[in-house]
């Protein structure tokens, strides 16, 4: 089997149904600050988070200044009237932290998708039709883990992502164990929770073997009262290092 045949197979990622993720806890207008940091710890980029709520609906924009001259901006609206609903993403890396130049766009009323093919120097935008699914938790992955179920054995969503062309996988977050923090001498606990991409049938044996299996990412969430974003470690694009985003403390 050639390397050609074995990259077609793992485009053919398999999705199953699933409900999307209940509202339990709504999310708020606000502007937070983010901090990006190599495996090292050394800091490579700021982020800033900004969501506006207008009624059922949310604006996020999340976007990150790399030290470099990178930038990783991601702008979603969604729905949050009893379940998450994603209606439009649009995601872009580009800069010398990321191998590939991405632009991707998501219209999850039509299906409509339009991605940037930039491999090898090319840079052509191209559409194609997906069946987005009602779980598509891209562009808001933190609202969607602050608010599953804390004692539950694994929880799936969607996610789109493009490697030859669209296509959508399944992420499986579980419940991996509980871990100290504190803040001015105080602990909490925060709960660590493992997403694993799950690529689906013969494309999970198939990815490994051309090293396309990507690596678990971690997040710490603080369950305490209200959910908490903490930390999050784990590649932001295909084959890249675990960086480590936390959330920014303003140095005066």
């Amino acid at each position: 089997m050639n390397l050609r045949f074995l990259v077609l197979l793992l485009c053919l990622s398999i999705a199953g149904v699933a409900e999307p993720i209940a509202v339990t806890n709504l999310e708020g207008s606000s502007h937070g600050f983010l901090i990006l940091r190599d495996p090292s710890g050394k800091p490579i980029a700021g982020g800033d988070v900004m969501e506006v709520v207008r009624g059922d609906l949310v604006r996020v924009h999340v976007v990150y200044r790399f030290r470099d001259g990178s930038v990783d901006d991601e702008q979603t609206v969604f729905s949050q009237k009893k379940f998450f609903k994603v209606i439009s993403d649009h995601h872009v890396q580009k800069g010398p932290s990321f191998p590939e130049r991405m632009d991707v766009k998501i219209n999850a009323a039509t299906g409509e998708v339009t991605y940037c093919d930039c491999k090898k120097g090319k840079e052509e935008m191209k559409t194609e039709h997906v069946d987005v699914p009602p779980d598509l938790a891209n562009g808001i992955t933190f609202p969607v883990l602050k608010n599953v179920p804390p004692k539950a054995q694994e929880t799936t969503v969607s996610y789109l992502v493009v490697l030859a062309k669209p296509r959508v996988i399944k992420l499986s977050i579980r419940p991996e164990g509980t871990d100290n923090f504190s803040i001015v001498g105080r602990k909490y606990d925060a709960t660590r929770l493992g997403i694993h991409a799950e690529l689906g049938g013969v494309t999970g044996v198939v990815a490994p073997m051309v090293g396309k299996q990507p690596p678990e990412t971690q997040v710490w969430i603080a369950y305490g009262g209200v959910p908490a974003f903490m930390k999050a470690q784990g590649p932001s694009f295909m084959g890249g290092p675990l960086w480590i985003t936390e959330v920014a403390n303003a140095v005066w």
